[in-house]
């Protein structure tokens, strides 16, 4: 089911209690860059981070760059209301998770990907159920330097997908649940879970969310190849405030 705001599945949300999994997306579901040059634009102009990724291959020491826009960068809530929502969905009980398709350990100039991830959402009092049966850290899955875990609230998938991740997340914390609730911006992430829970014989409410296309903003290009090139040469990140003014000095 395709909403554009959490309020579209509040319904479904107040069901949820002590035998329900609700889970969570966090990158342009529960928080996206602050830059306009990442608003959805529907048009097939790639943001900054995207024109730089489909050249990686070409690009030296692509984690570092990446990994330096990631400590750079400000986001912001997709809606103001998602840390109440959270909250609510705690005190009616659930077992209520981050999900992210995200590295772990070190990456670039990042020591820890969780923490990382964990201090960025809470700065936006995003917190979720910190323990899965007692434990606040679970490393389920791991394959020579890449590992897939739990820690404090939210799955980190790794280089797996989430159908991957919530399979082998579910076998190391058998949680006694009858119902999941997904909530992702993107459509292929929804169906795959989707796929996983029906084999599990457990109720599935699945949501292809699309707040961030509601947001207020549109990209614009010059703002875009600046950004880019800042980027790539050093590895410097400017807000549109910044690229605008640089732009207006003629620099």
């Amino acid at each position: 089911m395709k909403v554009k705001s959490v309020t579209e599945a509040q319904s479904v949300l107040n069901s949820a209690n002590k035998s329900t999994l609700v889970l969570f997306d966090v990158d342009d579901t529960l928080i996206t860059p602050r830059s306009t040059s990442f608003r959805f634009q529907g048009n097939g102009i790639l943001n900054p981070i995207d024109k730089l990724k489909v050249k990686k291959h070409l690009i030296q020491n692509f984690e570092e760059l990446l990994g330096a826009w990631r400590l750079q960068r400000q986001v912001m809530l997709v809606e103001n209301h998602w840390p109440k929502v959270l909250e609510r969905l705690k005190t009616q009980g659930a077992h209520v998770f981050g999900f992210t398709k995200m590295d772990t350990g070190k990456f670039g100039p990042i020591l820890s990907m969780e923490d990382w991830r964990l201090n960025e959402l809470r700065q936006y009092d995003l917190t979720f159920t910190r323990e899965v049966l007692g434990e606040s850290f679970v490393r389920f899955w791991n394959e020579g330097s890449f590992y897939a875990c739990f820690k404090e609230g939210v799955i980190f998938t790794s280089i797996l997908n989430k159908r991957q991740a919530l399979h082998y997340f579910l076998e190391q914390s058998p949680l006694q649940i009858d119902k999941i609730i997904f909530m992702d911006d993107r459509l292929e992430f929804v169906q795959e879970v989707e796929s996983f829970v029906q084999s599990l014989s457990l109720e599935f409410h699945g949501f292809y969310y699309r707040g961030i296309e509601s947001l207020e903003g549109k990209a614009n290009l010059e703002i875009i190849e600046l950004q880019t090139q800042k980027l790539l040469e050093h590895h410097q990140w400017l807000e549109d405030e910044e690229a605008h003014m640089l732009l207006n000095s003629g620099k």
